[in-house]
Parts: C-alpha cells; sequence; structure tokens
C-alpha cells in the first residue's frame, strides 16, 4: 500500500447537516489537504470541477477523449502512470484518471488553464524528441523517469532560471498542474478513497469507536 494520506473530519457540525452538506465539507476539507500535499494551492477550476461532482471512475474502453487526441492521451496516461504508479493497488490510469483528466479540461478548465496543459504536453514531446529522438511514450521508462524528475525538481525550484537548467519554463509549469490533476483525480475515484484514503463511513466524527473495530485511520 503507498503511503496513506490520512484526511480527518476532525470537528462536527455545530449544528446538524443534511448528507449533501457533509460530503461537500469533506470534499473541501481532502482538496485542501490534497493541495498540501501537492505542495501548491489547487486551482480554481480544479476545485470547481471536484465539488461539481467530477471525479475518476473505472476505466471504460469505450470512453472518447474530447479535449486530448489519441496520442495525447497516450502521454498523459503514461505521465499519470508515473505520478502514481500501480502498486498493490492500481496505479492512476488504473483508477481511471486519464478519462478524468479529459473530462475536467472539456467541462471545468479555464482556457488558459487547458492550454498550460496541452502546450506542456506538446513541449515534453519535443523535449523528448530533442533528447531521445522518439516521442515520451516511446522512450524507456529510465528516460522517462530521468525527464519527469528534473521537471519536478524544477517546479518548486526557488530560482526561474529553467532555461539554464536544461528544460523550457512550460514543462515545470506541467508538472505542477498535472500533478495536481493526477493526485485529486486518483483520490476522487473509488479505489483511492476506499482504498487508499479509507473515506468516512460513520459520515460526522466519532470520538467513541475502539480502534480494534477500525483497523485503520480513516480520512
Amino acid at each position: 500500500m503507498r503511503s496513506t494520506i490520512i484526511l480527518s473530519y476532525l470537528h462536527p457540525p455545530p449544528k446538524p447537516m443534511d448528507s449533501e452538506s457533509l460530503h461537500l465539507l469533506t470534499r473541501r476539507d481532502a482538496l485542501k489537504r490534497i493541495g498540501y500535499f501537492t505542495g501548491s494551492a489547487l486551482s480554481a477550476s480544479l476545485v470547481s470541477g471536484v465539488l461539481a461532482g467530477c471525479r475518476a471512475t473505472p476505466p471504460d474502453a469505450d470512453f472518447v477523449p474530447q479535449s486530448l487526441d489519441a496520442d495525447q492521451y497516450k502521454l498523459v496516461t503514461t505521465l499519470s502512470d508515473i505520478i502514481i504508479p500501480a502498486t498493490d493497488t492500481p496505479g492512476a490510469s488504473g483508477a481511471g484518471v486519464p478519462a478524468f483528466i479529459d473530462n475536467m479540461l472539456t467541462s471545468w478548465y479555464l482556457e488558459e488553464d487547458k492550454n498550460t496543459i496541452l502546450t506542456g504536453l506538446r513541449i515534453l514531446n519535443e523535449e523528448a524528441q530533442r533528447r531521445y529522438e522518439m516521442p515520451f511514450v516511446d522512450a524507456s521508462p529510465e528516460q522517462q523517469h530521468a525527464l519527469v524528475e528534473q521537471m519536478a525538481q524544477q517546479a518548486f525550484s526557488a530560482s526561474d532560471a529553467n532555461e539554464e537548467k536544461g528544460l523550457p519554463p512550460e514543462l515545470p509549469a506541467l508538472f505542477r498542474e498535472f500533478k495536481q490533476l493526477t493526485v485529486v483525480g486518483y483520490y476522487t475515484s473509488e479505489v483511492g478513497a476506499s482504498e487508499e484514503l479509507r473515506i468516512q463511513p460513520m459520515g460526522t466524527y466519532r470520538g467513541d469507536i475502539p480502534y480494534d473495530e477500525v483497523g485503520r485511520a480513516w480520512s
């Protein structure tokens, strides 16, 4: 099991709330804490989509992307699985994250944020072609990871001199936005919520349940 983010519903509401209000409160709290995990504030487009109910669902072989073409969708699938690979639980693609990303880009992302992703994907392929003489998805796992690791390091670096470090500035920007999409998509999926986060089945906080009856920290 990958490291679990424990999202605690620390305080019961001050007055009774209907089930939908409780679910919204939990989603908002989860988004805020996942933002800490991704290392930056979540984009407004991403937050709006998730609060409106957009989430990752099991992969559908008949799914047709609307914002991504076939090559872009394959690249998104590969990149999301590098960020959250399969372990003893499914990785990003197994949880339906690529389709979640396409749905977010299609229905919820502002044009500027959407263009950050699409432009970044194009430049990522150009960088892979320059380095490895092949598209990113055709590079070896070692080559893919080396490039993504450099993107990650520069994405959260205090320095703005990305060009001097060998990457176009669009790639760190892509990594920041794409990591958010991947992590939030994964933890809105059934496998991410039930097997990784273990969404709170009691609704509101209860402090009177013996730990040995729970068996694990719940979100």
